[in-house]
C-alpha cells in the first residue's frame, strides 16, 4: 500500500453515502470483490469539487491492495503528465 501513493486512508465501509456525495450505496457495494478488476473493467470517478471522489478512489484502491493487486494512485494532471512522460521516453 505505501508503494500505491494513496493520498487519502479510506475504506469502502467509511464512505458515506447519504447527504451531498450522491453515492449509489448499492452500486459502491459491488465493487470490493475485484470482479471489475478481473473482468478489465475500468472505473470512471467524476463529479464536482468536494464529492469524496479522492476517498472514494482511495477506497477502492486499498481494497484491491488487500486483494493482493498492485495499485497506484494519480490525481489525474498527475496522471496524464506521466502518461506524456511515458509517450516521449517510449516506456
Amino acid at each position: 500500500m505505501r508503494l500505491a501513493r494513496f493520498r487519502d486512508i479510506a475504506t469502502l465501509e467509511e464512505l458515506k453515502f447519504a447527504g451531498s456525495l450522491g453515492l449509489d450505496k448499492t452500486q459502491v457495494l459491488r465493487l470490493p470483490d475485484g470482479g471489475f478488476i478481473e473482468k478489465n473493467e475500468n472505473i470512471l470517478i467524476t463529479g464536482a469539487t468536494s464529492v469524496a471522489k479522492s476517498s472514494l478512489a482511495s477506497a477502492l484502491g486499498h481494497q484491491a491492495c488487500q486483494l493482493g493487486y498492485r495499485t497506484l494512485y494519480f490525481v489525474t494532471q498527475k496522471f496524464f503528465s506521466r502518461l506524456k512522460m511515458m509517450k516521449a521516453d517510449g516506456s
